[in-house]
Protein backbone atom coordinates (compact mmCIF):
# COMPACT_ATOMS: atom_id res chain seq x y z
CA UNK A 1 0.00 0.00 0.00
CA UNK A 2 2.88 2.23 1.06
CA UNK A 3 4.41 1.79 -2.50
CA UNK A 4 1.76 2.36 -4.97
CA UNK A 5 1.50 5.64 -2.91
CA UNK A 6 4.72 6.57 -3.49
CA UNK A 7 3.97 6.18 -7.54
CA UNK A 8 1.23 8.78 -7.37
CA UNK A 9 2.82 11.77 -8.24
CA UNK A 10 4.49 9.92 -11.51
CA UNK A 11 0.64 8.67 -12.12
CA UNK A 12 -0.22 12.59 -12.20
CA UNK A 13 2.52 13.63 -14.33
CA UNK A 14 2.02 11.47 -16.61
CA UNK A 15 -1.87 12.20 -16.87
CA UNK A 16 -0.97 16.23 -17.20
CA UNK A 17 1.47 14.98 -20.22
CA UNK A 18 -1.10 13.15 -21.79
CA UNK A 19 -3.75 15.94 -21.51
CA UNK A 20 -1.61 18.48 -23.00
CA UNK A 21 -0.62 16.15 -26.15
CA UNK A 22 -4.40 16.00 -26.62
CA UNK A 23 -4.69 19.48 -26.67
CA UNK A 24 -1.79 20.13 -28.72
CA UNK A 25 -3.69 20.05 -32.41
CA UNK A 26 -6.63 22.05 -31.30
CA UNK A 27 -3.85 25.09 -30.06
CA UNK A 28 -2.15 24.73 -32.97
CA UNK A 29 -4.97 25.41 -35.44
CA UNK A 30 -6.22 28.52 -33.21
CA UNK A 31 -2.96 29.68 -33.68
CA UNK A 32 -2.75 29.02 -37.63
CA UNK A 33 -6.48 31.22 -37.94
CA UNK A 34 -5.97 34.72 -40.12
CA UNK A 35 -7.06 37.67 -37.89
CA UNK A 36 -10.29 39.66 -39.10
CA UNK A 37 -9.08 43.43 -39.13
CA UNK A 38 -12.34 45.81 -38.81
CA UNK A 39 -12.62 47.68 -42.27
CA UNK A 40 -13.01 51.48 -42.57
CA UNK A 41 -16.91 51.05 -43.70
CA UNK A 42 -17.33 49.21 -40.23
CA UNK A 43 -15.54 52.21 -37.95
CA UNK A 44 -17.73 55.29 -37.19
CA UNK A 45 -16.03 57.82 -39.42
CA UNK A 46 -17.29 61.07 -40.51
CA UNK A 47 -16.77 62.76 -43.17
CA UNK A 48 -15.56 66.72 -44.05
CA UNK A 49 -17.81 69.85 -44.67
CA UNK A 50 -17.67 72.91 -46.89
CA UNK A 51 -20.14 76.21 -46.05
CA UNK A 52 -20.51 79.72 -46.53
CA UNK A 53 -20.94 82.21 -43.41
CA UNK A 54 -23.45 83.35 -43.13
CA UNK A 55 -25.35 80.99 -45.45
CA UNK A 56 -28.51 83.34 -45.85
CA UNK A 57 -28.75 87.26 -45.80
CA UNK A 58 -29.97 90.08 -46.91
CA UNK A 59 -27.17 91.74 -49.17
CA UNK A 60 -27.55 95.71 -49.68
CA UNK A 61 -27.01 96.61 -53.21
CA UNK A 62 -23.84 97.88 -54.41
CA UNK A 63 -22.70 97.48 -50.93
CA UNK A 64 -19.54 95.18 -50.61
CA UNK A 65 -20.54 91.82 -48.04
CA UNK A 66 -17.82 89.13 -46.79
CA UNK A 67 -18.50 85.80 -47.14
CA UNK A 68 -16.64 83.18 -45.48
CA UNK A 69 -15.29 79.24 -46.66
CA UNK A 70 -15.54 77.10 -43.76
CA UNK A 71 -14.52 73.83 -43.78
CA UNK A 72 -14.47 70.66 -41.20
CA UNK A 73 -12.30 67.76 -41.45
CA UNK A 74 -14.57 65.26 -39.38
CA UNK A 75 -13.01 62.34 -37.64
CA UNK A 76 -10.13 62.78 -40.96
CA UNK A 77 -6.72 64.69 -40.86
CA UNK A 78 -6.56 66.97 -44.30
CA UNK A 79 -4.00 67.69 -46.37
CA UNK A 80 -5.63 70.09 -48.86
CA UNK A 81 -8.79 71.16 -50.36
CA UNK A 82 -10.54 72.32 -53.70
CA UNK A 83 -13.03 74.53 -53.36
CA UNK A 84 -15.13 75.40 -56.75
CA UNK A 85 -18.48 77.83 -56.20
CA UNK A 86 -21.04 78.95 -58.86
CA UNK A 87 -22.37 82.05 -58.58
CA UNK A 88 -24.73 84.74 -61.16
CA UNK A 89 -22.20 87.16 -62.61
CA UNK A 90 -25.30 89.41 -63.67
CA UNK A 91 -26.28 89.66 -59.97
CA UNK A 92 -23.14 89.42 -57.74
CA UNK A 93 -19.52 90.91 -58.37
CA UNK A 94 -16.64 88.70 -56.82
CA UNK A 95 -14.64 91.84 -55.46
CA UNK A 96 -11.65 89.80 -53.76
CA UNK A 97 -10.58 86.53 -52.50
CA UNK A 98 -8.94 86.47 -49.42
CA UNK A 99 -7.29 83.42 -47.39
CA UNK A 100 -8.12 82.37 -44.23
CA UNK A 101 -5.96 81.07 -40.98
CA UNK A 102 -5.60 77.52 -41.49
CA UNK A 103 -2.05 78.19 -40.08
CA UNK A 104 -1.24 74.35 -41.65
CA UNK A 105 -2.32 75.64 -45.16
CA UNK A 106 0.88 77.22 -46.82
CA UNK A 107 0.09 77.41 -50.18
CA UNK A 108 -2.52 78.36 -52.11
CA UNK A 109 -2.33 77.17 -55.80
CA UNK A 110 -5.80 78.19 -57.11
CA UNK A 111 -7.08 81.31 -56.42
CA UNK A 112 -9.47 82.71 -59.28
CA UNK A 113 -12.26 84.35 -60.46
CA UNK A 114 -14.21 83.89 -63.93
CA UNK A 115 -16.15 86.65 -64.20
CA UNK A 116 -18.04 85.66 -67.31
CA UNK A 117 -18.96 81.75 -66.50
CA UNK A 118 -19.41 83.24 -62.54
CA UNK A 119 -17.05 80.99 -61.52
CA UNK A 120 -14.70 81.02 -57.67
CA UNK A 121 -11.99 78.28 -57.84
CA UNK A 122 -9.86 78.52 -54.67
CA UNK A 123 -7.26 75.49 -53.55
CA UNK A 124 -5.29 75.57 -50.99
CA UNK A 125 -2.53 72.55 -49.66
CA UNK A 126 -0.46 72.00 -46.73
CA UNK A 127 3.30 72.48 -47.09
CA UNK A 128 6.04 69.65 -47.64
CA UNK A 129 6.66 69.69 -43.87
CA UNK A 130 3.87 67.17 -44.47
CA UNK A 131 1.65 68.51 -41.23
CA UNK A 132 -1.96 67.81 -41.55
CA UNK A 133 -4.86 70.16 -40.21
CA UNK A 134 -8.16 68.90 -38.83
CA UNK A 135 -10.94 70.66 -36.87
CA UNK A 136 -14.49 72.38 -37.25
CA UNK A 137 -15.32 75.53 -39.00
CA UNK A 138 -12.23 76.05 -39.95
CA UNK A 139 -11.79 79.44 -41.99
CA UNK A 140 -10.37 79.07 -45.02
CA UNK A 141 -11.02 82.00 -47.18
CA UNK A 142 -13.27 85.05 -47.53
CA UNK A 143 -15.33 85.63 -50.41
CA UNK A 144 -15.86 90.13 -50.57
CA UNK A 145 -18.82 90.16 -52.80
CA UNK A 146 -21.38 93.66 -54.35
CA UNK A 147 -24.92 92.75 -55.48
CA UNK A 148 -25.38 95.04 -58.20
CA UNK A 149 -28.54 93.95 -59.83
CA UNK A 150 -31.78 93.57 -57.71
CA UNK A 151 -33.20 90.22 -59.10
CA UNK A 152 -34.68 89.46 -55.61
CA UNK A 153 -33.04 86.30 -54.46
CA UNK A 154 -29.62 84.88 -55.81
CA UNK A 155 -27.22 81.85 -54.48
CA UNK A 156 -23.80 80.77 -54.23
CA UNK A 157 -22.94 76.92 -54.70
CA UNK A 158 -20.41 74.64 -54.35
CA UNK A 159 -19.43 72.90 -57.28
CA UNK A 160 -20.35 69.30 -55.54
CA UNK A 161 -21.51 65.97 -57.23
CA UNK A 162 -21.34 63.77 -54.23
CA UNK A 163 -19.30 61.84 -51.85
CA UNK A 164 -15.65 60.05 -53.70
CA UNK A 165 -17.27 56.89 -51.48
CA UNK A 166 -20.24 56.79 -53.60
CA UNK A 167 -18.44 56.06 -56.84
CA UNK A 168 -14.28 55.90 -56.69
CA UNK A 169 -14.40 55.93 -60.01
CA UNK A 170 -16.39 58.61 -61.00
CA UNK A 171 -13.96 61.73 -62.26
CA UNK A 172 -16.51 63.74 -62.01
CA UNK A 173 -16.59 63.52 -58.07
CA UNK A 174 -12.89 63.98 -58.48
CA UNK A 175 -13.01 67.49 -60.55
CA UNK A 176 -15.47 69.25 -58.49
CA UNK A 177 -14.91 70.30 -54.73
CA UNK A 178 -12.70 68.01 -52.71
CA UNK A 179 -10.89 67.78 -49.60
CA UNK A 180 -7.86 65.17 -49.40
CA UNK A 181 -7.26 62.83 -47.14
CA UNK A 182 -3.98 62.92 -45.16
CA UNK A 183 -3.14 59.63 -44.82
CA UNK A 184 -4.61 58.65 -48.26
CA UNK A 185 -4.34 62.01 -50.92
CA UNK A 186 -6.03 59.72 -53.41
CA UNK A 187 -9.16 60.01 -50.77
CA UNK A 188 -11.74 62.42 -50.88
CA UNK A 189 -13.35 63.00 -47.74
CA UNK A 190 -15.90 65.37 -48.74
CA UNK A 191 -19.33 64.39 -47.28
CA UNK A 192 -21.64 67.12 -47.25
CA UNK A 193 -21.77 70.95 -48.82
CA UNK A 194 -23.89 73.68 -47.64
CA UNK A 195 -24.72 76.51 -50.03
CA UNK A 196 -25.34 80.16 -49.28
CA UNK A 197 -28.54 81.79 -50.34
CA UNK A 198 -29.16 85.59 -50.40
CA UNK A 199 -31.67 88.11 -50.89
CA UNK A 200 -30.61 91.34 -52.39
CA UNK A 201 -32.21 94.26 -51.06
CA UNK A 202 -32.09 98.11 -52.08
CA UNK A 203 -30.43 100.29 -49.64
CA UNK A 204 -32.85 102.08 -46.57
CA UNK A 205 -35.14 104.43 -47.69
CA UNK A 206 -33.46 108.03 -46.59
CA UNK A 207 -35.80 110.81 -45.17
CA UNK A 208 -34.23 113.70 -47.68
CA UNK A 209 -33.43 116.49 -45.81
CA UNK A 210 -35.74 119.40 -46.53
CA UNK A 211 -33.85 122.10 -48.38
CA UNK A 212 -34.06 124.64 -46.30
CA UNK A 213 -36.26 127.75 -48.03
CA UNK A 214 -33.64 131.02 -47.94
CA UNK A 215 -36.02 133.61 -46.30
CA UNK A 216 -35.81 136.75 -48.42
CA UNK A 217 -33.98 139.58 -46.61
CA UNK A 218 -36.57 142.30 -46.04
CA UNK A 219 -35.52 145.90 -47.67
CA UNK A 220 -34.21 147.43 -44.73
CA UNK A 221 -36.97 150.10 -43.36
CA UNK A 222 -35.37 153.68 -42.57
CA UNK A 223 -35.64 154.19 -38.89
CA UNK A 224 -37.57 157.18 -37.80
CA UNK A 225 -35.62 159.68 -36.70
CA UNK A 226 -35.21 160.19 -32.71
CA UNK A 227 -38.03 162.08 -30.76
CA UNK A 228 -36.28 165.08 -29.09
CA UNK A 229 -37.88 167.26 -26.63
CA UNK A 230 -37.83 171.33 -26.15
CA UNK A 231 -39.69 171.82 -23.09
CA UNK A 232 -40.82 174.91 -21.12
CA UNK A 233 -42.93 175.13 -18.21
CA UNK A 234 -43.63 177.97 -15.31
CA UNK A 235 -43.42 177.16 -11.54
CA UNK A 236 -45.95 178.43 -9.19
CA UNK A 237 -44.17 181.32 -6.78
CA UNK A 238 -41.53 181.96 -9.13
CA UNK A 239 -43.23 183.78 -11.88
CA UNK A 240 -43.93 186.20 -8.89
CA UNK A 241 -40.41 187.23 -8.36
CA UNK A 242 -38.88 186.23 -11.70
CA UNK A 243 -36.54 184.01 -9.66
CA UNK A 244 -34.60 180.80 -11.16
CA UNK A 245 -36.31 178.06 -11.53
CA UNK A 246 -33.65 175.47 -11.71
CA UNK A 247 -34.47 171.93 -10.71
CA UNK A 248 -35.13 168.17 -11.30
CA UNK A 249 -37.90 167.16 -13.39
CA UNK A 250 -39.55 163.76 -14.05
CA UNK A 251 -41.44 163.10 -17.32
CA UNK A 252 -43.13 159.75 -17.82
CA UNK A 253 -45.79 158.47 -20.49
CA UNK A 254 -49.01 157.52 -18.81
CA UNK A 255 -49.77 153.53 -18.99
CA UNK A 256 -46.10 153.03 -20.53
CA UNK A 257 -42.85 151.92 -18.51
CA UNK A 258 -41.12 155.35 -20.00
CA UNK A 259 -39.94 157.57 -17.21
CA UNK A 260 -36.94 160.02 -17.33
CA UNK A 261 -35.70 162.87 -15.64
CA UNK A 262 -34.42 166.22 -16.80
CA UNK A 263 -32.79 169.08 -15.02
CA UNK A 264 -34.86 172.70 -15.61
CA UNK A 265 -32.39 175.64 -16.42
CA UNK A 266 -33.04 179.00 -14.36
CA UNK A 267 -35.88 180.01 -17.37
CA UNK A 268 -37.61 177.23 -16.59
CA UNK A 269 -36.41 175.73 -19.54
CA UNK A 270 -35.33 171.75 -20.70
CA UNK A 271 -33.43 172.18 -23.76
CA UNK A 272 -32.72 169.16 -26.63
CA UNK A 273 -34.31 166.02 -24.00
CA UNK A 274 -33.86 162.81 -25.94
CA UNK A 275 -37.02 160.09 -25.87
CA UNK A 276 -34.98 157.00 -26.19
CA UNK A 277 -37.26 153.66 -27.49
CA UNK A 278 -40.40 156.39 -27.66
CA UNK A 279 -42.03 155.97 -31.60
CA UNK A 280 -43.83 159.16 -32.57
CA UNK A 281 -47.69 159.30 -31.76
CA UNK A 282 -50.01 160.79 -29.52
CA UNK A 283 -49.00 160.25 -25.87
CA UNK A 284 -50.12 161.42 -22.61
CA UNK A 285 -47.49 163.22 -20.62
CA UNK A 286 -47.07 163.74 -17.05
CA UNK A 287 -44.31 166.36 -15.79
CA UNK A 288 -43.48 166.55 -11.83
CA UNK A 289 -40.89 169.50 -10.54
CA UNK A 290 -39.10 168.52 -7.62
CA UNK A 291 -41.37 169.64 -5.12
CA UNK A 292 -44.69 170.68 -7.03
CA UNK A 293 -47.46 168.27 -7.85
CA UNK A 294 -47.40 166.57 -11.40
CA UNK A 295 -49.45 167.42 -14.44
CA UNK A 296 -50.72 165.38 -17.21
CA UNK A 297 -50.89 167.02 -20.90
CA UNK A 298 -51.94 165.30 -24.18
CA UNK A 299 -49.29 165.76 -26.61
CA UNK A 300 -48.93 164.43 -30.25
CA UNK A 301 -44.73 163.13 -30.26
CA UNK A 302 -43.46 163.10 -33.73
CA UNK A 303 -39.56 162.23 -35.04
CA UNK A 304 -37.03 164.65 -35.01
CA UNK A 305 -38.24 167.84 -32.62
CA UNK A 306 -40.71 168.83 -30.61
CA UNK A 307 -41.47 171.89 -29.19
CA UNK A 308 -43.45 172.45 -26.01
CA UNK A 309 -44.14 175.48 -24.04
CA UNK A 310 -47.00 174.66 -21.38
CA UNK A 311 -45.57 178.55 -19.33
CA UNK A 312 -48.35 181.04 -20.68
CA UNK A 313 -51.16 179.43 -19.52
CA UNK A 314 -50.57 176.99 -16.63
CA UNK A 315 -48.33 177.24 -13.69
CA UNK A 316 -47.29 173.86 -11.67
CA UNK A 317 -48.77 173.86 -8.15
CA UNK A 318 -46.11 174.41 -5.45
CA UNK A 319 -45.81 173.12 -1.51
CA UNK A 320 -45.09 168.76 -2.34
CA UNK A 321 -42.06 168.62 -1.19
CA UNK A 322 -41.92 165.32 -0.17
CA UNK A 323 -43.29 164.87 -3.08
CA UNK A 324 -45.69 162.33 -2.11
CA UNK A 325 -48.40 163.64 -4.43
CA UNK A 326 -50.64 165.37 -2.05
CA UNK A 327 -50.08 168.87 -0.71
CA UNK A 328 -50.35 167.87 3.43
CA UNK A 329 -48.88 168.78 7.08
CA UNK A 330 -45.75 167.11 6.36
CA UNK A 331 -45.26 169.71 3.21
CA UNK A 332 -46.52 172.31 6.03
CA UNK A 333 -43.74 171.60 8.80
CA UNK A 334 -41.15 171.66 5.98
CA UNK A 335 -41.87 175.03 5.86
CA UNK A 336 -42.13 175.68 9.83
CA UNK A 337 -38.75 174.00 10.24
CA UNK A 338 -36.99 175.78 7.92
CA UNK A 339 -38.79 179.38 8.71
CA UNK A 340 -36.74 182.37 8.71
CA UNK A 341 -34.41 180.78 7.13
CA UNK A 342 -32.90 180.94 2.93
CA UNK A 343 -33.05 176.78 2.61
CA UNK A 344 -34.07 176.66 -1.20
CA UNK A 345 -35.97 173.50 -0.63
CA UNK A 346 -38.58 175.49 1.94
CA UNK A 347 -38.56 179.27 0.08
CA UNK A 348 -41.21 178.70 -2.75
CA UNK A 349 -41.14 181.98 -3.91
CA UNK A 350 -37.24 182.17 -4.09
CA UNK A 351 -36.91 185.77 -2.37
CA UNK A 352 -34.59 184.04 -0.02
CA UNK A 353 -36.44 183.63 3.24
CA UNK A 354 -38.83 181.33 4.24
CA UNK A 355 -41.64 183.18 5.89
CA UNK A 356 -45.13 183.44 5.86
CA UNK A 357 -45.85 184.09 2.41
CA UNK A 358 -44.38 180.60 1.49
CA UNK A 359 -46.78 179.27 3.92
CA UNK A 360 -50.01 181.59 2.65
CA UNK A 361 -48.93 179.17 -0.50
CA UNK A 362 -49.19 175.17 1.68
CA UNK A 363 -52.74 176.98 2.91
CA UNK A 364 -53.77 177.79 -0.56
CA UNK A 365 -52.97 174.56 -1.78
CA UNK A 366 -53.69 172.27 1.18
CA UNK A 367 -55.02 168.98 -0.04
CA UNK A 368 -54.87 169.28 -3.75
CA UNK A 369 -53.49 166.43 -5.72
CA UNK A 370 -51.44 165.96 -8.75
CA UNK A 371 -52.68 164.35 -11.94
CA UNK A 372 -52.24 160.76 -11.82
CA UNK A 373 -49.52 160.61 -9.03
CA UNK A 374 -48.54 157.56 -7.07
CA UNK A 375 -47.99 155.53 -10.62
Amino acid sequence: MKANFKKLPIYLSLFTLLLFLAALPIIVQETQKPKTVPTRAEMPVVGGTLSLFPASDRLTINQETDLQILLSTGSYQAAGVDVRLNYDPNTIEVISLSEGSIPEITLYPAKSVDAATGQIIFSGVISTEAIPFSGDNLLLGTIRVKPIALTGSTALNFEFVGPLSADPFDLDRRNDSNLAEFSNQLNDILEQVSNGTYQVVPPPTSTPTPTPTSTPIPTATPLPLPITLNLKIELEGRSLTDTSRARLVTIKIFNTTFTTTAALDDLGQIAGLLLDNLLPGSYELLIKPDGYLQKQFAVNLVAGQNDLDFSTNFEFIAGDFDNSGEINSIDYSVIIANWNTAAADADIDGSGRVNSLDASLIIANWRLHGDQEGI
